[in-house]
């Protein structure tokens, strides 16, 4: 049989064991907790970085879709614009502004595009619609040169001409290209219909 100092001694030992265990058992618990936090906050950092990463790749699929559809549009608009300058040359001028008004249905703000499609206008004898168009062409390219010169054009063959305003389209032409000047002295067809009244 024990004693009751050896008794009260291993109850001693085992409550300062059990005060041990229970100190482990608490680093434990501490240390546990503590990586679920840290793996949480993580885990929530993770998940943010991958919406954005999700966000940004959904961006880049739609501006990769756009820039898709805009060159597609541009192939479009190139084949009809090339379809329409053989129409003109070969005298179907009614087809060629039909083919331009193809182009710019896939490129609106093309100025070259909207020249080219007055001139045919032009030719065909409709002036207040070759005015209108090269309108367009100066407002979507307002340091086209060839625009200002072809609306100068266009407005000394309007009924009855409009010189006032063609010299302020044949300036506007000069001041962007100092050297269109020779070229509207030297263009037959432009001397003709503006009488040498302009520039």
């Amino acid at each position: 049989m024990s004693s009751p100092d050896s008794l009260n001694s291993r109850v001693e030992a085992l409550g300062k064991q059990s005060r041990r265990a229970a100190l482990i058992s608490g680093l434990g618990f501490l240390l546990v907790m503590t990586a679920l936090i840290y793996s949480g906050t993580h885990l929530r950092e993770l998940e943010n970085r991958r919406h954005e990463l999700t966000t940004e790749l959904q961006a880049n699929r739609d501006e990769l879709g756009r820039t898709k559809h805009e060159l597609e549009g541009a192939r479009k608009a190139l084949s009809s614009t090339r379809a329409a300058i053989n129409a003109f040359h070969a005298g179907n001028l009614n087809q060629a502004v039909s083919l331009y008004d193809e182009a710019l249905a896939w490129d609106p703000g093309n100025a070259y595009i909207q020249n080219l499609r007055a001139y045919s206008l032009f030719r065909l004898g409709h002036i207040g619609e070759a005015v209108e168009g090269e309108r367009k062409s100066v407002e979507a390219d307002p340091q086209y040169a060839w625009g200002y010169f072809d609306l100068a054009r266009f407005l000394c063959a309007a009924s009855p001409p409009r010189l006032e305003e063609a010299r302020s389209a044949a300036a506007k032409a000069i001041t962007l290209r100092p050297e269109m000047r020779d070229i509207m002295r030297g263009d037959g067809e432009f001397q003709h219909v503006c009488r040498g009244r302009v520039p």
